[in-house]
């Protein structure tokens, strides 16, 4: 299903707010087990054929083996049961672009939907601007010492008494995507907290041309033909500065559109991660666990332990692992530092970049602007 075969991984849904049935239900959706996951909705329906999620499964497994008729009639039928599902289509042109069957995206759709009902803060940002980071952080302060994956902060928070849920994610996957097919849309998020995590785009042009490059991410957009240097990959429409800008924007416009929004930077973080790590603590309502709980964190955060744990493999997560060639800018660890576009970059690069964030970067960003 879309997980194995899109790398889209953040918005899985946590088997503990589905009661047994349907954790099984989507357990064979994600296998693409559609004979039984039929056999299964056909007794759910028989049980309620009023049921949203009893319907919404029949129409995957009926578009799963080729029913696609039945199978629409089935997801419209849900969909006038539950009208929300239709807000969580942001990732729908991403994956049709990139010719995923039908079943995937209505599959996929569902799963977002799930997730946001159990979520209660929502940590977004763009690629490269410090989500691992974050998310290690978070993590460890989380587990206070106990055993667990350091990555999985999401499964952690569902675990874990006294937390409020948070999901780590790119939103709609605006990295992949031509400019003009990121969503403005932002209803879903209505009643969540948001932090939104931004970096200075030039370095995030620098550092997300050599994942784009190395790591793969040129392949997930659909554009594995791409072979241009870094001046071309920041000029170009899918990843490059248009989509970044385009992306900040977007949030500018619609930072009241959820209940709280909290704005972070990777520079905030530099300066004072701890404190960073206080505020984004305390606007999720987590307990405070002490001082020393918040050094820990800290020290597990740090550019020498993470870029240790990529060369090793210590996690065993995909989240950070090293490149299979050993290539130093391949490594998702990679320099941590502000301001290193300038070692990379051209003066008229430099000036091309500034000039179009001077006059096309909402102003909430302005931080990022008027540089001479």
């Amino acid at each position: 299903m879309i997980a194995g075969n899109f790398t889209i991984t953040e918005h899985q849904v946590p088997e503990i707010i589905l009661d047994e049935t349907m954790a099984r239900a989507t357990d064979l959706a994600r296998s693409e087990n559609y004979g039984d996951l039929a056999r299964l909705s056909n007794r759910l329906l028989e049980a309620d054929a009023n049921g949203f999620l009893a319907n919404y499964f029949r129409g995957v497994a009926a578009m799963g083996l080729g029913e696609t008729v039945s199978g629409r009639e089935h997801i419209k039928k849900a969909e006038a049961i539950v009208p929300r599902v239709r807000k969580f289509d942001f990732l729908t042109p991403l994956l049709r672009r990139r010719g995923a069957p039908e079943v995937e995206v209505v599959f996929q759709r569902l799963a977002l939907m799930l997730n946001f009902e159990v979520t209660d803060t929502y940590l977004l940002s763009y690629p490269k601007c410090g989500r691992t980071w974050v998310r290690l952080i978070l993590a460890t302060y989380a587990l206070r010492g106990e055993q667990g994956d350091p990555l999985d902060v999401a499964e952690i928070s569902h675990e874990k008494d006294g937390l409020s849920t948070i999901e780590i994610s790119h939103d709609d996957y605006p990295h992949w995507k031509p400019s003009s097919q990121i969503t403005d849309e932002k209803s879903a998020y209505q009643d969540k907290r948001i932090i939104f995590l931004t970096r200075d785009p030039r370095d995030v042009m620098v550092s997300y041309y050599f994942q784009y490059t190395l790591r793969g991410d040129k392949d997930r957009a659909g554009n594995a033909a791409f072979n241009g240097d870094l001046a071309a990959f920041m000029r170009q429409d899918i990843g490059g500065l248009k989509s970044l800008v385009r992306y900040y924007n977007v949030w500018a416009a619609n930072r009241d559109e959820p209940a709280s929004f909290m704005l972070i930077t990777y520079e905030d973080l530099h300066k004072d991660v701890r404190a960073s790590l206080r505020e984004i603590v305390d606007f999720m309502g987590w307990p405070d666990y002490g001082p020393d709980v918040l050094d820990q964190a800290v020290a597990a955060g740090s550019f020498d332990n993470m870029r240790r744990l990529e060369a090793d493999d210590t996690l065993g997560n995909v989240r950070l692992r090293p490149p299979a060639d050993g290539n130093p800018e391949g490594f998702k660890v990679r320099r941590g530092v502000v301001g290193g576009f300038r070692d990379y970059l051209a003066d008229e690069d430099i000036a091309w970049m500034e000039n179009y964030l001077d006059s096309e970067l909402d102003d909430y960003f302005g931080r990022y602007k008027y540089f001479s």
